[in-house]
């Protein structure tokens, strides 16, 4: 059975490699530094698997020692966003399985965060819930607006005066709230 983009994307070895990607050109080598808890076999198959559904383009090549040369990966960006059409057939049970591996996902993302020497959450993180009570329309004006204010930023080159940053959002209707009387 051939897996769908949603499959491919929404596996958590390969929802890492594609965010570790984000804006740079890797080696295989170069992922397996980023992603060392990752067994090298396992990154290999996984990075196969995402170039093969057209996810990754390889950018360039670089000779190394032996005369090995090894592949420049780059994510082709057209073809990694989800559409709603990409998931307009998922069941409750699959999205909240692919739910599951996202937030699992931003969870180690956090883990490793904490794990860094020298951290300061009051500079480097903000998480916070809030309430909007929005129309659908009101709630695609949004949308529209933080999609382009991102875009604005998204495509920034890395440099050295830049620390890579990950965004992460989750916007969704939430139960009615009842006051009692």
């Amino acid at each position: 059975m051939a897996q769908t983009k949603v499959d491919v994307i929404l596996h958590p070895v390969r929802l890492r490699i594609l965010l570790t990607l984000a804006g740079h050109r890797l080696t295989a080598q170069d992922l397996a530094q980023a992603l060392p808890e990752v067994p090298q076999a396992t990154l290999y198959r996984h990075i196969h698997h995402l170039a093969d559904a057209g996810l990754l383009s390889i950018d360039d090549t670089r000779s190394v020692c032996g005369g090995i040369v090894e592949n420049v990966y780059a994510l082709k960006q057209e073809n990694v966003r989800l559409t709603a059409e990409d998931v307009a057939s998922l069941g409750r049970e699959d999205h909240l399985r692919f739910f599951t591996i996202f937030f699992t996902s931003v969870l180690r993302d956090f883990e490793r965060y904490l794990q860094q020497e020298q951290i300061d959450v009051a500079r480097d993180v903000r998480y916070h819930q809030g309430t909007l009570y929005l129309s659908d329309d009101e709630f695609q004006d949004l949308m529209q607006k933080l999609t382009m204010i991102i875009q604005e930023y998204q495509n920034n080159p890395p440099d050295p005066s830049r620390r890579r940053r990950l965004l992460t959002s989750i916007i969704m209707p939430a139960g009615e709230v009842t006051p009692r009387s």
